[in-house]
């Protein structure tokens, strides 16, 4: 926490980074983060986000779709778990239902790597 000017404990935005190629969908996600408190960056590239969280102040979350970019999308979520710098970082990869054999398949998930299936 950082002092404010009047010397209050000024509370840093939690910061979640989305990786969204869909214009609707980026607006839509954007607004629920920003609606809930939280500072959201959105990305349509998955090579950025993941340089992004190679920087400090890293976000404290990463939600990436996986409903149009799916192997790109599975790679970043993937490689959260390869990193033991990256491996704290908690991660969210959304996806469709009809291709839930495939989240089960390639998604590595653990208690900070979750997919969530959306109808």
């Amino acid at each position: 926490m950082v002092a404010s000017r009047s010397g209050e404990p000024k509370v840093s935005k939690r910061t979640v980074m989305i990786v969204e190629v869909a214009g609707k969908s980026q607006e839509s996600l954007q607004r629920f983060f920003i609606d809930r408190g939280y500072r959201a960056l959105i990305t349509q590239d998955p090579e950025r986000a993941l340089m992004r969280f190679k920087t400090w102040p890293r976000p404290d979350l990463l939600l990436v779709s996986a409903q149009i970019m799916q192997e790109p999308a599975m790679n970043l979520f993937n490689s959260f778990l390869k990193d033991k710098y990256l491996a704290r970082v908690p991660v969210l990869m959304i996806g469709s239902r009809k291709r839930k054999q495939w989240f089960i398949d390639g998604a590595q998930t653990d208690d900070l790597r979750k997919v969530l299936l959306m109808p």
